[in-house]
């Protein structure tokens, strides 16, 4: 079983995890859980279009750190570790 950590509350997730135990022990067979949790959400700085851009497939995009509002061109990305072990072509 996949226990989607992202949607739902602990309680139901506890309840969940007690259903499958108690079938497990019920039938005498041992079943695998899998606790699937949510990974980093990374975000971008704000955009001086409010509907943000559209961009073109092949475009050249930067992520960058400056903090002025993004355009067609390039865009704040507040994660400097992520721009620092970036590698440039």
């Amino acid at each position: 079983f996949r226990l989607n950590f992202s949607h739902g509350s602990q309680e139901q997730k506890k309840e969940l995890l007690t259903t499958i135990r108690e079938i497990e022990e019920k039938y005498s067979h041992p079943i695998a859980v899998l606790g699937d949790l949510q990974g980093p959400k990374l975000r971008v700085g704000e955009f001086s279009n409010p509907n943000g851009e559209k961009l073109e497939k092949g475009q050249i995009f930067r992520l960058d750190l400056d903090e002025a509002l993004g355009d067609a061109t390039r865009v704040m990305l507040p994660h400097p570790e992520i721009i620092a072990a970036s590698e440039i072509d």
